[in-house]
C-alpha cells in the first residue's frame, strides 16, 4: 500500500490506459479521482471501476471547469499529490484533407487540457514542496505518423512541455515525466481493420501490442515514492518499436 494517504488525480481515467492506471493506483491505496469528458458513455464506465474511486466529469478544455473542480478537490481535503494526465482524443485525416476543427480540437484537448490541468496542480505542489506528475504522450509525438499531424503535433508538444516543466519545478521537490506508448490494447487500437492492425503488429520486436497495465505499472513507479531521481524524461513503452 505504498500510495496510502496520498490522493491522485486522472484526468481521462475512466477508459483505456487512464482506468488501468487508476485501478493500480486504489489497489496500492491512494485516493483516486477520475476526471472524463461528460457524455452517456463515460458516465457508463464509470460504474465499472473499484468502489474506492470517485468519478466526475470535468472538461480539461475549460480553465474555469478545471480550476473550479480542483478547488473542490482541496475544500474536501484532497489536495493532489499524484497527476496523471491521460486525457486526450483523436481526429485522424491526412493533412491536405484536414477541417479547422479536427485540428483544433485535438489541440485543445491534448495540449491546452495538460496545460490547464498541470497549471492549477502545480502551484498547488510547489506549496506543498512535493508532487509527482506524468503526462501521456504517445509514440506519435516522437516519430510522428500518417494522417496524425494533429495528433503528433499535440503529443510532440506535450512532451516538450512535460520537460520544460520538470526544470522549472525541480528546485521544489516535484517529479514530472511523460510517458510515450506505442501500440496498445484500446478502444482506439479496436478500431483499426485487422489488416491495418496486423501491419502494425508485425513492425514491433516483441511481435504484439502491449496492455494497458503494462503502461499502469511503468507510470506507477513513476508517481511512487520508489522513483526519487527521473524526472524531465519522456519513457517509451512500445515493444522495441523505438529506442
Amino acid at each position: 500500500m505504498i500510495f496510502k494517504g496520498k490522493n491522485a488525480l486522472i484526468t481521462g481515467g475512466t477508459r483505456g490506459i487512464g482506468r488501468a492506471i487508476a485501478l493500480k493506483l486504489a489497489e496500492e491505496g491512494a485516493r483516486v479521482t477520475c476526471w472524463y469528458h461528460a457524455n452517456a458513455e463515460g458516465a457508463r464506465i464509470t460504474e465499472a471501476l473499484s468502489p474506492s474511486i470517485t468519478t466526475e466529469a470535468v472538461d480539461v478544455t475549460r480553465h474555469d471547469a478545471v480550476k473550479s473542480a480542483l478547488r473542490r478537490l482541496t475544500e474536501n481535503g484532497c489536495p493532489v499529490d499524484v497527476l496523471v494526465h491521460a486525457a486526450g482524443i483523436t481526429r485522424d485525416v491526412l493533412l491536405a484533407g484536414m477541417e479547422d476543427e479536427q485540428w483544433h480540437a485535438v489541440l485543445d484537448a491534448n495540449l491546452t487540457g495538460a496545460y490547464h490541468v498541470c497549471r492549477e496542480v502545480v502551484r498547488e505542489m510547489i506549496f506543498q514542496r512535493s508532487g509527482r506528475i506524468v503526462n501521456l504522450a504517445s509514440l506519435s509525438g516522437v516519430t510522428g505518423l500518417p494522417g496524425q499531424t494533429n495528433y503528433a503535433a499535440s503529443k510532440g508538444g506535450l512532451i516538450a512541455f512535460t520537460k520544460a516543466l520538470a526544470l522549472e519545478t525541480a528546485r521544489y521537490g516535484l517529479l514530472v515525466n511523460a510517458v510515450s506508448p506505442g501500440l496498445i490494447q484500446t478502444d482506439i487500437s479496436n478500431t483499426l481493420s485487422e489488416e491495418r492492425l496486423q501491419q502494425m503488429t508485425a513492425q514491433i520486436p516483441l511481435g504484439r501490442a502491449g496492455t494497458p497495465e503494462e503502461v499502469a505499472e511503468l507510470v506507477l513507479f513513476l508517481v511512487s515514492p520508489r522513483n526519487t531521481y527521473i524526472t524531465g524524461q519522456n519513457l517509451i513503452i512500445s515493444g522495441g518499436l523505438t529506442t
